[in-house]
């Protein structure tokens, strides 16, 4: 399946860094629904902050420890978007 993903917001590293970690990781790439699309984000944060450094601190008060990606991904199944929380 032929994948789109584009990074609008966070480091520059991020769109290299995901290429990689979705190539890496593929038996955990699952991206048919947007339901999928968030598990799957939310199973490659650790692999992200342990393995590429990803540093998701943001605000002390924050909800949630974000990813802080936003993404747009295009593929036969559809087209998902988000900011990715972990």
């Amino acid at each position: 399946m032929k994948i789109v993903i584009s990074v609008s917001r966070g480091s520059a590293a991020h769109h290299l860094v995901i290429k990689h970690v979705l190539e890496k990781e593929s038996s955990l790439i699952n991206l048919e629904s947007s339901i999928d699309v968030y598990k799957t984000f939310l199973d490659l944060h650790p692999i992200l902050k342990e393995q590429y450094f990803l540093n998701p601190k943001d605000e002390d008060d924050d909800a949630y420890e974000a990813s802080r990606i936003d993404a747009l991904i295009v593929n036969k199944k559809g087209i998902f978007g988000g900011v990715f929380l972990a």
